[in-house]
């Protein structure tokens, strides 16, 4: 991380400013603006929302992200301010060096800056990871933890699809990066089940794609969330652990997993959320956070589900159900050579296939190649592939990539298809 460097006087008036401006308009309204501060050698982005009544309570500060500011949070920020103070930080972007860890001594110098001591911490995504990390190191300075949709580890099939999409970035292809980054880190295929799931996904692939800050936002965050490994030691403080319940980017198995080993903490599934839960069910997020920090029982809400730290059950670990097909495809690594390969099972997500590949040195060395194109003869189109586990027997397993609107939206109607021929019929 790099040292502290001095104060920029200009940036420190303007913030100053800034929060004297959200202090003296309409405290029962937060606006998403924040004001540039500048801490040590970064410049990093806050806004407060504090009234008499709340003023020398504890505060919660929500690391948030420059996708979030026009999104409707500030009903979520509004109804956690009725009981607690509130920070809204967004940490430094373009400095490509920092790590989840170095994100949290920037938000311990600038709690340090701001003459705050202990606090409550909430976050989502990406945040999540840099709130866990100052937990754990930290542990004096956090009352409770409030974080969500994290994994312990990135797997492998999203590690896969997360780095093709920033080989997108660095051609320079910037709407593919975002297209293919939020198609595959959002839930897709259950839009409908989701409220304006269709709507907030395109909606922000256009708002990101339009502003270069986001891009870098975004492009960083995927870097550090493939170069970390695990996450640090277990925080010690009551923390909750969230997981929409279609998140496929980090799972409510994997999620679930995360909260196991915190000794304090709770584990709930918002239901009919997803990555993007904070949006989509922004008056549950609101209404478990204010219950969570009032030593509340959550069991007594609505919309959502509490799990014991015991098992997670095993009818919950499988998201969409994979359809047997037994059907012929083929086969592309882009040299032109088409392998027969057999489609053994199918969903919207990725497959299982089959082949000794002994006779086809081409795709033989999965290590060295594990992206592919998937041909349907009979439907007479493809879509990408990336392989990887395989077995001794000549199995693979297989995680689409998708990357546009009209090519996703044609290959789950074609899964579809296959569901519907197999309703009857058990799921793979």
């Amino acid at each position: 991380m790099t040292d502290i460097g001095a104060f920029d006087p200009k940036i420190m008036a303007d913030s100053m400013r800034g929060i004297r401006k959200i202090e003296g308009v309409n405290m029962k309204t937060f606006k998403m603006s924040t004001y540039p501060i500048q801490v040590g050698s970064y410049v990093i982005k806050h806004g407060q929302l504090v009234s008499p009544a709340n003023a020398i309570k504890t505060p919660v500060v929500y690391l948030t992200s420059p996708l979030f500011k026009e999104s409707g949070l500030e009903k979520l920020i509004n109804n956690i301010g009725k009981d607690s103070p509130v920070y809204l930080i967004e940490l430094p972007i373009g400095e490509e060096n920092l790590s989840f860890t170095d994100l949290g001594k920037v938000l311990a110098l600038y709690l340090d800056q701001m003459g705050v001591g202990k606090v409550h911490l909430l976050a989502y995504g990406f945040e999540s990871y840099v709130a866990h990390s100052f937990a754990s190191n930290y542990p004096e300075r956090v009352g409770k933890l409030m974080i969500g949709g994290l994994v312990e580890s990135p797997r492998e099939s999203v590690s896969l699809i997360m780095q093709e999409a920033l080989n997108s970035y660095f051609k320079d292809e910037h709407k593919h990066f975002v297209t293919t980054t939020l198609l595959n880190m959002f839930n897709f295929g259950q839009r409908e089940r989701v409220s304006r799931a269709q709507d907030l996904i395109s909606e922000m692939i256009d708002m990101i794609s339009n502003s270069a800050e986001s891009v870098c936002y975004l492009k960083e965050n995927i870097e550090r969330f493939l170069e970390f490994k695990n996450l640090e030691r277990a925080p010690l403080c009551d923390t909750l652990i969230m997981s929409g319940e279609y998140d496929r980017f980090a799972t409510p198995y994997e999620t679930f997993a995360v909260s196991k080993r915190i000794p304090r903490s709770e584990f709930v599934i918002v239901n009919h959320a997803d990555h993007l839960g904070l949006i989509e069910k922004n008056d549950v997020f609101a209404r478990l956070v204010r219950r969570f920090l009032a030593e509340k029982p959550l069991n007594r809400m609505k919309d959502i589900e509490v799990l014991e730290k015991k098992t997670y059950p095993v009818e919950k670990i499988r998201m969409e159900p994979r359809w047997e097909l037994n059907d012929v495809a083929f086969l592309d690594s882009g040299n032109g050579v088409f392998v027969p390969i057999n489609i053994v099972d199918i969903n919207k997500y990725g497959c299982k296939l089959f082949t000794s590949f002994k006779d086809h040195q081409s795709v033989q060395d999965i290590e060295g190649e594990k992206k592919f194109y998937l041909h349907f003869p009979e439907e007479n189109w493809k879509v990408e592939l990336f392989l990887f586990q395989q077995s001794d027997e000549g199995h693979f397993r297989g995680v689409f990539r998708h990357c546009d609107w009209d090519s996703t939206q044609a290959f789950e109607s074609y899964v579809d298809m296959i569901g519907h021929e197999h309703l009857n019929e058990p799921a793979a």
